[in-house]
């Protein structure tokens, strides 16, 4: 049933299985090594995962630094991150959701950078905006959340890959990005990433400003669309009675026509010839 709701667009939220947090929290795992600027592809199946150890560094952590991953055949996943609580104990900290692109993929990150990055949920669905159409725009960003500031210290980070399809294994390639050090040509698009999420963030407290001056236009304007169906439905049906009152006056009871020789003027009161 969950298949075919997200398959509607309605987006469904899962949990992470409890055998992989007990997993990270007991220390009973392997934990592939991760580089900055290199691939991993691999396979994960439903519920299970695959964990990754990342060592960063101050200037990382200064400079700001990413780890994503995608799935090029659409499969669903989650990318998790770990915190150390005590020596090999480790505990969840955020996670985030695939999300489909424009090109079919799905794609999830986690973001460490010193500006203020957003999570972005799938755009309003037709179940939810069916009725009206206009709020595939006002509540297009309504899912548009700041993450929350993870506090990160120099030495390993614990992420991992979790399996969140809903029938086969999820293919899928990681991968850690540093933008000064990975690739220099990264750091125009990081700055992009910071100023398009600082003009969405605004632009969704002006679409709530706009949507409540659209539904006051909106409403006198299907109140003025009432009253114009009103007044034209009255006048065309004065039109009907005034013409059919001019046959019958003129054609009279026979049906034939009848032209008065002399009417009186309501002005003057006095007769006139035909």
């Amino acid at each position: 049933m969950a298949a075919i709701f997200n398959k509607l667009g309605v987006p469904v939220k899962t949990v992470v299985a409890q055998h992989v947090l007990d997993a990270a929290y007991m220390g009973n795992f392997k934990a592939l090594q991760l580089q900055f600027g290199e691939k991993h592809s691999d396979k994960v199946d439903k519920a299970g995962v695959v964990f990754y150890e990342l060592t960063v560094t101050e200037q990382h952590i200064a400079e700001g630094f990413a780890v994503g991953a995608h799935s090029i055949q659409g499969s669903r996943f989650k990318l998790l991150l770990f915190e150390q609580a005590v020596d090999t104990q480790w505990e969840l900290l955020t996670q985030e959701d695939s999300q489909k692109t424009k090109k079919g993929m799905q794609m999830a990150g986690l973001y460490f950078f010193p500006f203020l990055t957003c999570r972005m949920g799938p755009k309003p669905s037709a179940l939810e905006t069916g009725s009206d159409p206009e709020a595939m725009l006002f509540k297009r960003l309504d899912s548009m959340q700041a993450r929350d500031h993870v506090h990160l210290r120099p030495g390993r980070i614990l992420v991992a890959v979790y399996g969140d399809n809903w029938f086969n294994r999820v293919r899928y390639t990681i991968q850690a990005v540093h933008t000064m050090t990975t690739d220099r040509a990264l750091a125009p698009i990081a700055d992009t990433v910071q100023q398009v999420e600082a003009k969405l963030l605004r632009k969704k407290t002006e679409l709530r400003q706009f949507e409540t001056e659209y539904r006051q236009v909106q409403s006198q304007f299907e109140t003025v669309v009432k009253r114009f169906n009103k007044e034209q439905k009255e006048v065309e049906d004065l039109l009907q009675i005034r013409d059919q009152a001019y046959l019958d006056l003129l054609a009279g009871n026979d049906g034939q026509a009848v032209v008065p020789k002399q009417h009186i003027s309501p002005q003057k009161g006095w007769l006139k010839g035909s």
